[in-house]
Protein backbone atom coordinates (compact mmCIF):
# COMPACT_ATOMS: atom_id res chain seq x y z
CA UNK A 1 0.00 0.00 0.00
CA UNK A 2 2.86 2.42 0.80
CA UNK A 3 4.41 1.90 -2.63
CA UNK A 4 1.09 2.69 -4.32
CA UNK A 5 0.68 5.92 -2.32
CA UNK A 6 4.26 6.92 -3.21
CA UNK A 7 3.71 6.22 -6.92
CA UNK A 8 0.44 8.18 -7.02
CA UNK A 9 2.04 11.14 -5.23
CA UNK A 10 4.93 11.10 -7.72
CA UNK A 11 2.52 11.06 -10.68
CA UNK A 12 0.52 13.96 -9.26
CA UNK A 13 3.65 16.06 -8.70
CA UNK A 14 4.99 15.57 -12.24
CA UNK A 15 1.62 16.12 -13.92
CA UNK A 16 0.22 19.04 -11.87
CA UNK A 17 2.34 22.19 -11.68
CA UNK A 18 0.17 23.63 -8.91
CA UNK A 19 0.42 20.65 -6.56
CA UNK A 20 1.87 21.61 -3.13
CA UNK A 21 1.15 18.36 -1.29
CA UNK A 22 -0.76 15.13 -1.86
CA UNK A 23 -3.13 13.80 0.80
CA UNK A 24 -3.89 10.07 0.61
CA UNK A 25 -6.42 8.06 2.54
CA UNK A 26 -5.76 4.29 2.50
CA UNK A 27 -8.03 1.48 3.67
CA UNK A 28 -6.79 -2.06 4.34
CA UNK A 29 -10.09 -3.94 3.99
CA UNK A 30 -10.49 -4.79 7.67
CA UNK A 31 -11.81 -1.44 8.85
CA UNK A 32 -8.44 0.24 9.34
CA UNK A 33 -7.32 3.37 7.57
CA UNK A 34 -4.16 5.42 7.24
CA UNK A 35 -3.66 9.06 6.29
CA UNK A 36 -0.48 9.99 4.40
CA UNK A 37 0.53 13.53 3.42
CA UNK A 38 3.37 13.85 0.88
CA UNK A 39 5.06 17.05 -0.24
CA UNK A 40 8.21 17.58 -2.31
CA UNK A 41 10.51 17.13 0.69
CA UNK A 42 8.92 14.69 3.11
CA UNK A 43 6.10 12.34 3.94
CA UNK A 44 4.03 12.15 7.12
CA UNK A 45 1.82 9.23 8.12
CA UNK A 46 -0.65 9.07 10.97
CA UNK A 47 -0.89 5.85 12.95
CA UNK A 48 -3.26 3.25 11.58
CA UNK A 49 -6.73 3.80 13.01
CA UNK A 50 -9.91 1.76 12.95
CA UNK A 51 -13.10 3.27 11.56
CA UNK A 52 -14.92 1.23 14.21
CA UNK A 53 -12.94 2.67 17.13
CA UNK A 54 -14.99 4.41 19.77
CA UNK A 55 -14.14 7.71 21.30
CA UNK A 56 -14.07 11.41 20.71
CA UNK A 57 -10.60 11.48 19.08
CA UNK A 58 -11.60 8.96 16.41
CA UNK A 59 -14.77 10.86 15.57
CA UNK A 60 -12.90 14.17 15.33
CA UNK A 61 -10.30 12.64 13.01
CA UNK A 62 -13.01 11.37 10.66
CA UNK A 63 -14.54 14.86 10.59
CA UNK A 64 -11.13 16.32 9.72
CA UNK A 65 -10.80 13.83 6.86
CA UNK A 66 -14.13 15.19 5.55
CA UNK A 67 -12.14 18.34 4.77
CA UNK A 68 -10.73 16.42 1.78
CA UNK A 69 -14.25 16.23 0.36
CA UNK A 70 -15.57 19.69 1.22
CA UNK A 71 -12.45 21.81 1.72
CA UNK A 72 -11.02 24.52 -0.46
CA UNK A 73 -8.41 23.95 -3.17
CA UNK A 74 -5.66 24.88 -0.71
CA UNK A 75 -6.96 22.29 1.79
CA UNK A 76 -6.40 19.46 -0.69
CA UNK A 77 -2.92 20.52 -1.77
CA UNK A 78 -3.34 22.88 -4.72
CA UNK A 79 -1.40 26.15 -4.88
CA UNK A 80 -4.06 28.86 -4.86
CA UNK A 81 -1.66 31.48 -6.25
CA UNK A 82 -1.66 29.75 -9.64
CA UNK A 83 -4.50 30.54 -12.04
CA UNK A 84 -5.57 27.97 -14.63
CA UNK A 85 -6.12 28.81 -18.27
CA UNK A 86 -7.51 26.48 -20.90
CA UNK A 87 -7.19 22.85 -19.96
CA UNK A 88 -4.76 22.22 -17.14
CA UNK A 89 -2.16 24.83 -18.11
CA UNK A 90 -1.20 27.63 -15.73
CA UNK A 91 -1.98 31.02 -17.29
CA UNK A 92 -0.97 33.36 -14.43
CA UNK A 93 0.60 33.42 -10.98
CA UNK A 94 -0.40 35.80 -8.19
CA UNK A 95 2.47 37.26 -6.11
CA UNK A 96 1.67 39.78 -3.35
CA UNK A 97 -1.63 40.67 -5.04
CA UNK A 98 -0.04 41.25 -8.45
CA UNK A 99 -0.82 38.97 -11.39
CA UNK A 100 2.04 37.74 -13.59
CA UNK A 101 1.09 36.06 -16.86
CA UNK A 102 2.86 32.88 -17.96
CA UNK A 103 4.12 32.87 -21.56
CA UNK A 104 5.59 29.37 -21.57
CA UNK A 105 6.93 26.74 -19.21
CA UNK A 106 10.71 26.84 -19.20
CA UNK A 107 11.54 23.78 -17.11
CA UNK A 108 9.81 21.09 -15.08
CA UNK A 109 11.76 18.48 -13.13
CA UNK A 110 10.58 14.94 -13.90
CA UNK A 111 11.88 13.33 -10.71
CA UNK A 112 12.09 13.74 -6.96
CA UNK A 113 15.42 14.70 -5.50
CA UNK A 114 16.27 13.85 -1.93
Amino acid sequence: MFDTVNQKAYLMFISQCDCCFVPALSFDGSGNFLITITDCQRQARLNIMSIFALGKESALLILKVACLMFGTEGDVGLDTTMIHGLGSSISAIMVNGQKFYVDQMIYQMQSFVG
